[in-house]
């Protein structure tokens, strides 16, 4: 019985991780910088940048921008971004960020990569 139960366990667990890894796959693969979340989206652009990224934000939510490092060390907070935003990231090295949305419940994040 036990014996059946591990067995079962460790098929689901491999099942399970192998659809998270398609899906970060195809996360991976999304070249679009339009985030659609609950009634409104955020757009960043450009994307790729080079000197300034623009914030968009479509809805009456305020929403709290943070952008990481690909280390995780916070480089840009900008709080209660109601419509739109410019950030400058000249003085960024070239290299991927991880732009993080927070409209106070929900966490949500997008990949930005600097030329």
């Amino acid at each position: 019985m036990i014996k059946s139960f591990l067995t079962l366990s460790c098929v689901l667990f491999a099942f399970a991780t192998m659809i998270a890894q398609d899906r970060d796959i195809a996360l991976a693969n999304d070249t679009n910088t339009t985030l659609a979340h609950k009634d409104y989206q955020i757009s960043i652009s450009p994307n790729p940048a080079t000197n300034k990224i623009k914030i968009t934000n479509t809805s009456s939510v305020f929403v709290n921008v943070t952008v990481y490092n690909i280390l995780g060390d916070e480089m840009v907070i900008k709080n209660d971004v109601e419509q739109s935003i410019e950030i400058d990231i000249s003085d960024f090295p070239s290299g991927t960020y991880i732009v993080a949305f927070q409209d106070g419940e929900t966490v949500t994040t997008k990949r930005l990569v600097k030329n």
